[in-house]
């Protein structure tokens, strides 16, 4: 508890910090991505299938407040296994402070742990071929759990409708209060880009600790939509 309140504590200044030091630039160093595409991802792999969406949207082209989610579903084919469905989903109020930077405030829920306010600190990089985002935040309710996110995408065009396409994605979730591993996964993806769809091999590796307390890895394939 104490260490998760100073590491927030250190966060809160180190952001009160950098708005003081840019506070006139920041209208010309935001990133420029309010028209920014909304990804759904369908992946079917050897255990059974899964969801993302993500969304990094501006409320309006030149505000510094915008909003941020990724909710992921996983469903077992296995009858026997139905208890292992997940839903998870992570909706955030970011405001802009720096270059690519954002606090973020918002909630965290998923079937395991339930409900909990959150909060933390954003860095988004996007170009026409690279996208990166790295997302640590603190759970301030329940188990005031730690968790660090982070994606890193590369997706260069070769002609007009045709490119290249690798994503690398993963969480890693902590326990502060009891001290244990709660949920972590590597998502891989590579593949072709067609226009506004992506398709090609995944691979899944999830671990749970706790109650649950295993891991599981998964080869499939993706279909991606880039909606508009």
């Amino acid at each position: 508890m104490k260490l998760k309140i100073l590491l927030f504590a250190a966060l809160c200044f180190l952001s009160a910090t950098v708005i003081a030091q840019t506070k006139d630039s920041l209208k010309t160093e935001l990133p420029q991505i309010s028209l920014s595409p909304v990804p759904v991802e369908v992946f079917a792999g050897n255990n059974g299938v899964s969801f993302q969406l993500i969304v990094s949207k501006y409320f309006k082209p030149d505000s510094r407040l915008g909003f941020f989610n990724v909710t992921q579903f996983t469903g077992k084919y296995d009858t026997a296994d139905q208890a292992k469905n997940e839903l998870m989903s992570l909706a955030l109020i970011s405001f802009d402070i720096w270059k690519g930077f954002s606090l973020n405030t918002g909630a965290f829920i998923d079937n395991y742990g339930g409900f909990s306010p959150t909060a933390g600190i954003q860095y988004l990089f996007a170009n026409k071929d690279f996208l990166i985002i790295a997302l640590p935040r603190f759970d301030l309710a329940r188990n005031y759990n730690f968790e660090a996110f982070g994606l890193a995408e590369y997706r260069p065009m070769f002609t007009k409708n045709w490119g290249f396409y690798i994503r690398g994605q993963a969480m890693y979730n902590r326990n502060i209060k009891q001290d244990f591993l709660e949920r972590s996964y590597v998502n891989l993806r590579t593949g072709v880009t067609y226009q506004n769809f992506q398709f090609g091999l995944g691979y899944n590796y999830d671990v749970y600790g706790g109650t649950f307390n295993s891991n599981q890895h998964s080869f499939g394939v993706f279909l991606r939509a880039e909606l508009f």
